[in-house]
This record gives structure tokens, C-alpha cells and sequence, in this order.
């Protein structure tokens, strides 16, 4: 379009002779938008006015200059050097260079903005008339001569104008033609590049160039007084001289400036208004300034016309008014008030077309009949006595024909025959055909011409009038009369609508058809949920081209019924523009809604939801609508009326404003005060709105900005949003209103100011980002926060060492009092234990000592030889009993396996108990179950000794009469037990996996006696336990039978249960997996597994005191058990009773070399001299007792090595506790058994060879004493860490040990004693040893380094205790076995 409009110019501009001369028409319908504040900027002339980079709008005036950022104008007269005499600048021109700086050319000199400090300089001292940046970035002054101003050198580089040394130069300008300036003359100059000189361009124009502009191929000339000369640059011939633009060729009307848009309109400003004109068709256009126009200009005499990026015209005044025209901002509304028209009355109610007319109701003028050509209003109004309407509050009006029906809230209705000028009038009366009442709101007619008609606020649905017959009818809601099918309520509003329908608003929408009557109400559905009923409909509109109903409501914004579905949806809140009720609704052409609410008229897109509001300065009548005020021509006008008169909406000529703007940051305030980059302690490097990081200081967390858009089309109407991120992550949107957002008490830290902005129709434009950091607080910063963090360290340190100290301090206190606490209650275990075994001994025994004495007095009788046979035998089984539990405890016990019968086991026990349950009258019933296999393998004593132990039990416990049930099940879930309470105890080893191999078996012991109570029934398994009810009466045991028990039970891999209740009965379960004996002999697999699951329970320990009840049973004792050895071995005795100490003397010298001292003092004295193999001492001595004769001997290194074995009187745990922390090997009571102490000197001596000849051999081995369990193997792993941590501490002791591994002295002794055989002492000098044997063979170190490294510091005993442990010196050693 651009080009052909260039080609036509060139046509026509070449032909000159044909052309027409140049005719005025009507204003283009372009809107100036006054921007400058009330009374203009100054009252002398807008000189020049140009758009930066950042969107600022810099406007010079003859002695100062403005920034505008679309709200506020900047003065900057204080920020202007100083002038010169005057102390006045004389301004004349801008110019924004291709680096963005702004200069200024002043009759003073030429100034320079400096953006870091916002103030002006003046680099160059001369009257500058107009300045210019050519290609080659050239800043071209006109000063006393043309010239450029070298920036880099500061300096003016002045050119020549060749044939004339006193030209003023007014104009320079560049084209792809070259270099031109004009001058007051009226002559044209080309700057000839290699002459370096202007020289005259052939072409005469008229005096007083004012301004050049080129425009394709032409060049146009504009002067003050002669007019415009179009230049052929091809020819170098003016092709047209326009004087048009002088009125009544008044060359005193001066022109001021030239502009030619970017559609190829020239633009030319004078003293009388501004000339547009198209040089196609040779026709001009002139806008002048009107009172009555808002959008005129603000003064006939335009200084300068300049051009922004997008395009627009910023327009500059001699009074100081500035404006700016979008070329897309067309008159689209057109608005009439009392003020500006002769419309009667403000408020405007209702509109009706009619040919030429357009009748316009009011609410309080009457009627208004507006000639739409000629604009001319007439008025008809209420006058008493003459025919003319009832009233001047009209409220809606209707045409049928050549009638205007006109409603009225408080006449009825009036009729104006429009030929006649006759107004009927129809009121409401007692007779039934008239109108409801007189406060008619709204009528509206069908096809057959009849009137429908709502009343305000009245129960009454709504009437219809039948014109042709003169019949009124009406529709009720009140109870009593035919509600017609609608629903109790008002009617809000009604339209009509396709065919016969007839829409009824009330809190829902209905639809009627006119002709049947017939009402559809339309149901909220229970899906929609963002529709809240009822509805305060306010209006509705019924648009026939989609057959859908739009809902305006007062709070629910915009909703619409879809007439496919019938279903209500909200289309647009519009809260977000504080609009609160929609009073009346039209739609356009273009498929758009046009909306009046309380706060302006607003355009609906239903394809995309967008909203365009428009207000006042838009042009349309003001911010309140009247409800139903809508009205469409047959032309496609809209008509809305309100409170400030009515508004005519153009649709065709809203145009979409689709520039996106971009923010403007014009100001940083930081505590509530305006920040640029010289302010003392600034964060700024320069301008604000040029930084993307910002760094503040802790003291100026309180800052803020102040902000603004690029869009000026309508900038009130822009919109703002941003965030602080980091901050508050949460956008906030504002108005223009709002420009200033401000920050408090920002915690120090990294955050980003995000905000954008959109123009006057919502387009957003691009994000602006501001890295803001706050800097932490001196003392938040790293240096500090790292002596934080070691001051913290060493406080947590601190704690730690004093928590642990104390932890250690409450453990070792907890430990002392848990094992006082074991000690008291293992005491009183005993105690009772004692109680209940003497208790069991004492019955056979009182019998055997009363047979006894009967047979002492010569009463002989096989009775009494049986009694005490009884009784020795039972004395025997308690015995055995006791034996059983020990052996149990200590894993001596073997289950011997054979084949067997299990019932017939089970019945042999039950047949002894047969005759004494007799005796006491008790039901004793037992019940096998023969289904069970007769070949199981078992241990069949372990399992009499379980029977024996419960029926004993059972019959202990039943009184006479009672009843006793013995039975066998193949399967423990065919038993089941009335009994509430009950204990399961499960073996760890029990085997519940079913095999074709293995047998199910299962005992139950049943009685009806004293029972257990729900209290007790858990400990009744416990050791010397006995159950106590609150009677005192003692019930279930002896202490050792039920726990003996569950030991066998645990033994045979079974599970025992017992359910009982307190005087109701004890029910015992005991259920095993016993293999078939056929299936042992032909698997090898179950015989290798029952093999391994017996083992388990079999512990072989080489530790004496286990084996002491085996060995003391012998009655030989020969060289296995007491090793002859060539050398005797010496034993130092040491005892204060020499009898004993003779005694001992004797028993020993025949196998041991023995030498004798009288207490512990004596025997320290004799380990000088001599070196003993093993020490055996009393404990309690003179002078120096066993105990501190022991912890001497371990503590001495040099004696360390040496046994030592106690002999007290003094029994009782803690006794042998203390003798075993004083270091001792072996521990035995007095009076002393012969056979127990040879064989516990021979094993001490026996174990030292073993391990000596071991160590010989594996050096290498941590352990090798014995295969431990996991847990002990565990804590092993954990001892020997501790003790590599610490090994080249010769300070190596119990306690550091027992500290680091949280446990006593003395379980940590007895732990270790009973897991290797050595004392801890033993077991680290033995660690030690080994150590350096392994690195003496795999490290090339020296010997001395070596034991250094392991903790040892006396090379000489070293020596001897390596020849020890190991039989050989280390250097033998070596030789050995690195040849291994």
C-alpha cells in the first residue's frame, strides 16, 4: 500500500499542469490527547519534543526542560548550568544521538544530559541555532558558523559555505541524497565530502527555511512565510509550491514545522492550527482547537510536530500544552450532555430509532427526539393543560408503527401518535383493563403488535396489552391468584426473542411462548458451582444471530445461558475492574458485547474473553449507565444512556491497541527518599532505569521504585504487575493509580524485582528484571559467620566434653546401682530359692529322721525301711532335679535321640499317678491319639522328666475331687482353650516348617484347680519364682519345676503354652517336630539336621570351671589330666595359716617346686628374687591382703604374665567380683576339694601350653582361644578396634578400655575372662605381640621403632615376654618364618 501510494505521488507530482487545487475537507476523526498538566507547560512555545530509548518523553520550552513518563512532567531549570548573563537558557533544539545521549542546542552553548548525575552540562560555549547527527555519527552544530562538534577532542570542526561566508543556517538534514542545510535566505546547501565544503544545491525557494524533510525520491521545503516547495531530486526542479495553510494568504500566519508521516500525509503546524494534507487527492484537512471538543487541539499555534517509535505524534503548542495522537485512536464514541447539546436532562433512560430520528427518554427532561443528520434536538416535556406526556421521568420506550409507547414509573403509559403529536395517556384504575399499577419499568412489543409491560418492585409478574382490542392481561406470583407457572418473585427485566418466545428474568430466567402461555423456567444445574442463586439479574439481552441470553447481574458479573444446553456460565466477573452491577447490554456486527456498568462501558469478546473498558476519556458520557439504556440502530450504532447524558459507539471504529509497552523505572527510593547515582552511599552505578543489579547496604532495606509504561495511549488505563521474588513470590496487579511500590525491613539476601505493564487494552508487554542484593549486616557476614561457627564449635565441643564426662559419670552411677539392684534381686532370688527347695527337702527328710528314730528305739519294721527308701529316693530325684536345671543352664545337657512310641511313653508316665489320684478322689482321664506314627525319634527321659514335672504340678495344685486330663493331638490347633489368660513361650531354635519327615506331636495337661491370675501368668517360667495371689495363698511351683520345664521343652526345639484363670483351671500345651525313625535311616538329610539342631544345645569349653563337675567325678587321676612335665613348674604359696599353708605344701611338691610366704608383703618381696610359674594365695592376709598381692603382681609388667589363683573363706558374688578385678585367673572357695585344685593348676598350665604352642603356630590369629557366638564375636571386633586405636599407648589400661566401650570394670572383665581364658591385661600384652610378630615379618622396620609402635617401651622385656608367648626370640622368629 506504501508503494503505491509513493508511485501515485510521483505520477501526480509530475504532472502539475493537471492537478486541481488544493480543497478543504471535513477533520479526519483523530483524537489529540492533551498530556501536559492544566495550563500547559510554559506560556512561550514548545521548541522541540523528542522520545528516548528508556520511553521518556524529553519536551524543551524556550528556557526549560521536561521528561514526561506518560503521568508526570520532570522540570529540570535547577538542573541547568549557568546561563551566562541572563542566567536564562534560550532552548531551541533536541537531539538524541546514536548512543542515546540527549543534547540540547541553546542560544547559550550546546548542553549534554548527564544521566548519572540527572542534570545538565554545557560542553561546547556558543549560540547553537540547531544541531544534527548525521550517518557517520557526526554531531552537526549551526553556530556562528556550520560545523561539526568532535566529542572525543571536545572541540568544533567548522566547514565552509561556499559562495557565502554570513549564511544562517536554519535547518540541517540528511537524506540518501547527502548532507543539506537551509538557511534564513532561502537557499539549499550540499555538503561536498572531499572539498569539505557546503556547496549552494540549484534550486531557489523562498525565505526563511524553517524545516527540510525528504520522502523518497522528493525533497519538501517548508518556510516560514513563502510555503511548501516540493523538490524533484532527480531533475532538481520544484514540481509544486503549497501555499494553502496561509488562510486568506495571510503570510503573517506564519508555518512553524514540517512532518510527513509514515502513510505519506504531510503534516504542516502554523499559528492557525495544523494542516494535514494527501497529496494523492490534493485535499487538506485542518484541526483546530475547540472548547467544546476534548479531543481538539490544545491551541491553534503548534510549534512542532515530532514522531515516537510507534509511529504516534507527539504535538507541541506555543501555549504549552502538549498532545499526543495514536493514529489508531479514532473518535469512536460520540457523546451528548445539557452541557455540550440540547438534551433536556442528564440521566438517559431508554432510546427508540424511527427514520431520521432517534427518540431519547429521560429520567426527568421528558422526551427527546435527535435528528441524526442535522444533530438537532426537540424537547417534549409535561406542561399542565396541554396535550403533552404524563410525566417527565420516562423509563423505557417502544415503537409499534407510527406509536411511541412510553412507560413511566409513576404515570403508566403514555402513547405519542408520532404523525399527530397526540399523546394518550393510560393509567391505572379500578376496572381490570388498564395497566397493573403506574410504575410501568419496561415494555417491549411482539410480532402481533401487542405490548408486554414489568412494573417496578410490585409482587405482580408482568401485563400484556392487546393494542387492536384494548385489553389488558396480567400475570400474578401472590398466592391466591393463577401463578401461571411462575415462581414467587419480581421481574427484573424481559426481552423478547426468537419467534414467540418472550425472556423473563426474575432470580432465574424463564422463557414464555406469547401465544400458549407455556413458561420453561431454566433449573441451575448441580454441576455449575461457580453460579451462586439466586441471581440478582439486572438486565438480560437476547442476540439473535447465536439464540443465546446474556445475563447482566448486580455482584456475578457477566453470565450467558447457551441455548443448546440451557445451561447458565459465567463469562466474565469484572470485578478486577472494580465494577460491581451491569445495567444494560448490546451487541455489535462484530460479534462483540457491549456492557454499561457502574464503572464505564466495557466491549466482551466471547472467542477469547477479553475485556476493553472505556471511560470518560475515551469520549463516552461518563462512569454510571442506566439500567436497560441500550440500544442498537439499524446502522449498527450502539446507544447507551447514563448519568451524564448519552453516548453514540461506533463499533467499526474501535481499534485494537496491540503495541505492548515496556516499564519505565524512573525512580529508586531508598527510606522514602529519591536515589541517584551521586547521592551520598548510592547503590546506583547510573540511571535506575538503565541498571539490571542493584546492590543495597543492610541500613537501605527499606527501598522502593517508582514506575511507569511507554504505552501513552489512554496511560491511565495501564496496568501494572510485579513481585519482589525471593520476597514475596506473590504477583500483585495495579492501576496507574498506583506507580510506587515500596519494601520494608527486607531481610538481607539475593532477590529479583519483576514487572511488566500493559496498555489501555490489556496487552502485556515485556518483563523488566532488577537484581536487588541486600547486603548482610557485619555481623552476618562470611568472616563473622566463621568465627560463629568455631565459636560455636568450641561451645558444642564444650558441651559435648561436659555431656559425655557426665553421660559417662550418670552410666557408671546407673551401672553400680543397676548391678546393686541384680545383686539385691539375684539375693533374693537365692533366698527364695533356698526357702523353696529347703521347703521341698524338709517333708523326706522329716519322714526318714521319724522312720529313723522309730528304729533306733528297736521298732523294726519294713515300714520304716520303706519310708526311708521312699524317701531317699525322692531326696535323690530332687537332687537329679537340681542337677537337671543346672546342667541345663550351663549346656551340659545332651538330648540322646531314639526311636519310640510316643503315646506309650506318655501313658507310662500317667500310670504311676493312677492309685494316688485314687487316694484323693481326682478324675484322672487320659486321651491318646493313636493316629499319631509309633516310630518318632526323641529323647524319651526328656520327655518323662516334662510330664512327670506338670502332673506333679497338676496334682499339687487340684483339691480332692478335681478332675486331671492327660491327651495327645497330632495337631495343636485341635485344642482350644476356654481360658482368657495365656503365656506362649516358643523355642528360638523351633522347628514349625511341616516336612514329610517330621510329625507334629502335641501334649495337654488339663486341670479344674486353683489356676493363675492374669498378673502372674507371665512370670510363672521365671526362676524361683512362685505365684502369690492376694489370698497370700501360694499357687504353681516350687521355683524350679515350670522353669526346668520350659528349659527341656527349649532343649527338644518344642513350644509350651500355658491358658489359665484364677479358680477355674490351668491348661498346659507342649508341642514338638519329631522326625520318623524309618525316615532317619533312609535320609540323610534329617539325620544330619536332627544332628546339628541336638549340637546346638551342646557347648564344649575348655574353661575349668565348666568342666569341674566332670572332673571331679574321677577316681583316678593320670598324666592325661595331670601332664608330667620335665621341669617342675614353681607355684609361690602364699597363706598367713601355716597349718593350711603345710597342708597345701604337701598335697602340691610332689608335681610342683613350691616356695612359701607368710602374706602378701613377703611373697612381693620373694618375686625379686624369684620366677614363679603360677602364685596361689589366700585372700585375706596381714599387711598385704590376695587382692592387692594380685593387682601388683598384673600391674608389675615384669609380673604380669604370671596366674594367680585365689583361696578364700569369703563366698558371695561380690567377693569373687573383686578377687577377678584384682587380675586373678581362678577363683576357689575354702574349704578346698583336693582333686578341684590339682586339676585347676593342671588345666591354668595345660591352657598356657595350649595357647603358647598355638601362638608359635598361628601368630597371626586375633582369637584363637574359641569360636564365639555373633554377638560375642561383635563385641571381640569392637574390643580388638578399640584396643588398635589405642596401641601405641603404653597407658593402655581396663578403664579407657571399659570407658570407650560403655561397660563396667567388671562385666568387661568377666566378659573377656570367660570369652579367652586371660585377664584384659593378658589379652592386650597378648594383642601387643602379636602385632609386632606381624609386622616384624612384613615390615622392613627396626625391632625398637616396631614395639614403640605397638606400646611397648623396654626392649629387655620385651624380649623375655615375646620368648614366652611365642617360644622363640624375635630374631629366630624372623629367621623361621620368613624362610616360610
Amino acid at each position: 500500500m506504501q508503494i503505491t501510494r509513493s508511485i501515485l505521488l510521483v505520477i501526480l507530482l509530475l504532472l502539475p499542469g493537471i492537478m486541481k487545487s488544493q480543497t478543504e475537507v471535513s477533520s479526519l476523526n483523530y483524537k489529540f490527547r492533551r498530556v501536559s498538566p492544566e495550563g500547559g507547560l510554559e506560556y512561550n512555545g514548545q521548541r522541540d519534543a523528542r522520545q528516548d530509548k528508556w520511553g521518556f518523553v524529553w519536551v524543551i520550552t524556550v528556557n526549560d526542560i521536561f521528561r514526561f513518563d506518560g503521568y508526570t512532567f520532570k522540570r529540570y531549570t535547577g538542573r541547568l548550568p549557568d546561563g551566562g548573563t541572563n542566567h536564562i537558557w534560550q532552548l531551541n533544539q533536541l537531539e538524541i544521538d546514536a548512543a542515546d545521549n540527549l543534547y540540547v542546542a541553546a542560544r547559550n552553548g550546546l548542553l549534554r544530559y548527564d544521566p548519572n548525575y540527572d542534570n545538565f552540562e554545557c560542553i561546547y560555549n556558543s549560540s547553537i541555532h540547531c544541531l544534527y547527527e548525521d550517518t557517520k555519527q557526526r554531531l552537526w552544530l549551526s553556530a556562528n558558523t556550520i560545523g561539526y562538534f568532535d566529542r572525543k577532542k571536545n572541540e568544533f570542526i567548522p566547514f565552509h559555505i561556499s559562495g557565502s561566508e554570513n549564511e544562517q543556517v536554519s535547518v540541517i538534514y540528511e537524506s540518501q541524497y547527502g548532507l543539506f542545510i537551509g538557511t534564513q535566505s532561502g537557499r539549499l546547501y550540499l555538503l561536498n565530502e572531499t572539498l569539505k565544503e557546503f556547496q549552494p544545491f540549484p534550486v531557489e525557494t523562498g525565505q526563511g527555511i524553517i524545516d527540510v524533510v525528504h520522502y523518497n525520491s522528493y525533497m519538501y521545503v517548508l518556510t516560514e512565510a513563502e510555503g511548501l516547495f516540493v523538490i524533484n531530486m532527480n531533475d532538481q526542479q520544484v514540481l509544486k509550491h503549497y501555499t494553502f495553510f496561509y488562510p486568506d494568504n495571510d503570510r503573517r500566519i506564519l508555518a512553524r514545522d514540517l512532518h510527513i508521516d509514515r502513510t505519506g500525509g504531510i503534516w504542516i503546524s502554523t499559528q492557525r492550527g495544523i494542516y494535514l494534507l494527501d497529496p494523492l487527492s490534493e485535499q487538506y484537512s485542518r484541526f483546530q482547537y475547540s472548547q467544546s471538543d476534548f479531543y481538539g487541539l490544545p491551541s491553534n499555534s503548534i510549534w512542532k510536530i515530532s514522531e515516537n517509535a510507534q509511529g504516534n505524534l507527539w504535538i507541541g503548542s506555543y501555549s504549552g500544552g502538549l498532545s499526543f495522537l495514536s493514529f489508531d485512536d479514532k473518535n469512536t464514541f460520540q457523546s451528548y450532555n445539557p452541557i455540550t447539546s440540547a438534551l433536556s436532562f442528564s440521566v438517559v433512560s431508554s432510546f427508540v430509532e424511527q427514520g431520521p430520528y432517534l427518540w431519547v427518554g429521560t429520567e426527568g427532561g421528558g422526551l427527546n427526539r435527535y435528528h441524526k443528520q442535522t444533530g438537532e434536538f426537540t424537547c417534549f416535556s409535561h406542561q399542565t393543560g396541554v396535550n403533552s406526556p404524563a410525566y417527565d421521568n420516562i423509563s423505557s420506550l417502544q415503537l409499534v408503527g407510527d406509536k411511541l409507547w412510553i412507560a413511566m414509573p409513576r404515570s403508566g403509559m403514555d402513547c405519542l401518535d408520532t404523525r399527530t403529536g397526540h399523546f394518550t395517556h393510560y393509567r391505572h384504575s379500578t376496572d381490570e383493563n388498564s395497566p397493573a399499577n403506574d410504575h410501568i419499568s419496561k415494555i417491549v412489543s411482539d410480532r402481533q403488535g401487542r405490548l408486554w409491560m414489568i412494573y417496578l418492585d410490585s409482587p405482580l409478574s408482568m401485563s400484556h396489552y392487546a393494542v387492536e382490542e384494548n385489553k389488558f392481561k396480567h400475570y400474578y406470583y401472590s398466592t391466591g391468584r393463577e401463578s401461571d407457572g411462575w415462581e414467587y418473585g419480581t421481574v427484573n427485566d424481559i426481552c423478547m426473542g426468537n419467534g414467540d418466545t418472550l425472556w423473563v428474568a426474575t432470580t432465574k430466567l424463564h422463557a414464555m411462548n406469547v401465544k400458549t402461555g407455556k413458561v420453561t423456567t431454566f433449573q441451575p444445574s448441580a454441576e455449575v458451582n461457580e453460579v451462586t442463586f439466586p441471581i440478582d439479574i439486572q438486565t438480560i439481552m437476547y442476540h439473535p444471530r447465536t439464540s443465546d441470553v446474556w445475563i447482566g447481574t448486580r455482584g456475578q458479573g457477566l453470565l450467558r445461558i447457551n441455548a443448546s444446553d440451557g445451561q447458565y456460565k459465567v463469562e466474565a466477573r469484572l470485578s478486577e475492574f472494580d465494577v460491581y452491577s451491569i445495567s444494560s447490554m448490546q451487541w455489535d456486527d462484530n460479534g462483540y458485547i457491549w456492557l454499561g456498568t457502574d464503572n464505564g462501558l466495557f466491549r466482551y469478546s466471547p472467542t477469547d474473553r477479553q475485556l476493553l473498558q472505556f471511560n470518560k476519556t475515551d469520549g463516552t458520557q461518563g462512569k454510571i449507565y442506566y439500567r436497560n439504556a441500550a440500544y442498537r440502530m439499524e446502522s449498527g450504532l450502539l446507544c447507551f444512556g447514563g448519568n451524564e447524558g448519552f453516548t453514540l459507539v461506533n463499533p467499526q471504529l474501535v481499534a485494537r491497541n496491540s503495541y505492548a509497552p515496556e516499564v519505565i523505572i524512573s525512580e529508586l527510593m531508598i527510606n522514602n527518599q529519591p536515589v541517584t547515582p551521586t547521592t551520598p552511599d548510592s547503590p546506583l552505578s547510573g540511571p535506575v532505569f538503565s541498571m539490571d543489579n542493584v546492590v543495597l547496604g543492610y541500613s537501605q532495606n527499606n527501598f522502593g521504585f517508582e514506575y511507569s509504561s511507554t504505552n501513552y495511549l489512554n496511560p491511565e488505563k495501564n496496568r501494572f504487575r510485579y513481585r519482589l521474588r525471593g520476597y514475596d513470590n506473590d504477583w500483585i496487579e495495579t492501576d496507574a493509580r498506583h506507580r510506587i511500590v515500596s519494601y520494608s525491613k527486607v531481610p538481607w539476601g539475593k532477590y529479583t524485582f519483576e514487572i511488566l505493564t500493559a496498555n489501555n487494552e490489556g496487552i502485556w508487554g515485556p518483563q523488566k528484571n532488577i537484581n536487588i542484593t541486600v547486603k548482610a549486616p557485619l555481623w552476618a557476614t562470611t568472616w563473622a559467620i566463621i568465627g560463629y561457627i568455631l565459636l560455636a564449635a568450641i561451645i558444642i565441643v564444650s558441651m559435648l566434653r561436659y555431656y559425655y564426662e557426665r553421660r559417662k559419670l550418670k552410666m557408671q552411677l546407673y551401672l553400680e546401682e543397676h548391678e546393686r539392684e541384680q545383686k539385691e534381686e539375684y539375693h533374693q532370688a537365692q533366698l527364695r530359692f533356698f526357702t523353696n527347695v529347703s521347703h521341698d527337702f524338709r517333708t523326706p527328710l522329716s519322714l526318714i529322721m521319724a522312720a529313723y528314730d522309730s528304729l533306733k528305739a528297736g521298732r523294726t519294721s519294713t515300714k520304716y525301711m520303706d519310708i526311708i527308701g521312699n524317701n531317699i529316693k525322692r531326696l535323690h530325684e530332687l537332687v537329679n532335679e537340681l542337677l537337671d536345671f543346672r546342667a541345663l543352664q550351663n549346656g551340659k545337657m545332651r538330648l540322646n535321640p531314639a526311636p519310640a512310641n510316643w503315646n506309650r511313653v506318655l501313658e507310662a508316665c500317667c500310670v504311676d499317678f493312677f492309685e494316688y489320684a485314687g487316694q484323693r478322689n481326682i478324675n484322672f482321664i487320659n486321651q491318646f491319639d493313636e493316629t499319631i506314627p509309633h516310630d518318632l525319634l526323641f529323647d524319651a527321659k526328656v520327655v518323662e522328666k516334662i510330664v512327670l514335672n506338670l502332673l506333679n504340678n497338676a496334682f499339687k495344685y487340684i483339691s480332692t475331687g478335681g478332675k486331671i486330663t492327660v491327651r495327645t493331638l497330632s495337631n495343636s490347633s485341635h485344642f482350644q482353650s476356654s481360658h482368657p489368660y495365656s503365656m506362649v513361650q516358643q523355642s528360638a531354635d523351633a522347628d514349625t516348617r511341616e516336612t514329610a519327615a517330621t510329625i507334629e506331636v502335641t501334649l495337654v495337661v488339663s486341670d479344674n484347680g486353683i489356676g493363675i491370675s492374669e498378673a502372674s501368668i507371665a512370670k510363672v517360667f521365671e526362676r524361683y519364682y512362685r505365684v502369690n495371689d492376694i489370698t497370700d495363698e501360694q499357687h504353681i511351683g516350687s521355683g524350679i519345676g515350670l522353669a526346668l520345664v520350659k528349659s527341656l521343652v527349649e532343649l527338644h526345639g518344642g513350644t509350651i503354652s500355658i491358658y489359665s484363670e484364677r479358680n477355674k483351671g490351668t491348661d498346659f500345651v507342649v508341642s514338638f517336630r519329631f522326625p520318623l525313625a524309618e525316615a532317619t535311616e533312609n535320609d540323610s538329610t534329617v539325620t544330619s539336621t536332627l544332628n546339628e539342631d541336638a549340637s546346638y544345645f551342646i557347648q564344649y569349653k575348655e574353661n575349668v570351671i565348666e568342666e569341674v563337675d566332670e572332673m571331679v567325678t574321677a577316681d583316678v587321676i593320670d598324666e592325661s589330666i595331670y601332664p608330667v612335665y620335665t621341669d617342675k613348674k614353681t607355684i609361690l604359696l602364699v597363706e598367713d595359716n601355716e597349718d593350711l599353708r603345710v597342708l597345701i605344701a604337701e598335697i602340691l611338691e610332689k608335681d610342683y617346686h613350691i616356695i612359701q610366704a607368710g602374706n602378701g608383703a613377703a611373697a612381693l618381696e620373694r618375686l625379686n628374687d624369684e620366677n614363679p610359674d603360677l602364685i596361689l594365695t589366700d585372700v585375706m592376709m596381714p599387711l598385704v591382703g590376695g587382692i592387692e598381692l594380685c593387682r601388683a603382681v598384673k600391674q608389675n609388667i615384669e609380673t604380669s604374665h604370671i596366674p594367680v589363683i585365689m583361696l578364700t573363706a569369703k563366698s558371695g558374688m561380690e567377693n569373687q567380683i573383686e578377687g577377678m578385678e584384682g587380675g586373678a585367673d581362678l577363683y576357689i572357695e575354702k574349704p578346698v576339694n583336693r582333686k578341684l585344685l590339682l586339676l585347676s593348676i593342671a588345666n591354668i598350665f595345660a591352657h598356657q601350653e595350649r595357647v603358647r604352642t598355638y601362638y608359635s603356630k598361628n601368630f597371626f590369629s586375633d582369637n584363637p582361644e574359641a569360636k564365639f557366638s555373633k554377638r560375642d564375636s561383635e563385641f571381640m571386633v569392637a574390643l580388638q578396634n578399640e584396643i588398635e586405636k589405642q596401641i601405641a599407648d603404653p597407658e593402655l589400661d581396663v578403664e579407657k578400655l571399659a570407658a570407650s566401650l560403655a561397660i563396667s570394670r567388671s562385666k568387661l572383665y568377666t566378659k573377656i575372662k570367660t570369652l579367652t581364658g586371660k585377664s584384659i591385661v593378658e589379652y592386650i600384652r597378648s594383642y601387643r605381640l602379636r602385632k609386632i610378630a606381624r609386622m616384624l615379618l612384613e615390615e622392613n622396620l627396626p625391632i625398637n621403632l616396631i614395639i614403640e609402635q605397638a606400646g611397648i617401651d623396654n626392649p629387655s622385656y620385651f624380649s623375655r615376654i615375646f620368648k614366652k608367648e611365642f617360644g622363640m626370640t624375635p630374631t629366630e622368629f624372623m629367621e623361621k618364618n620368613r624362610k616360610n
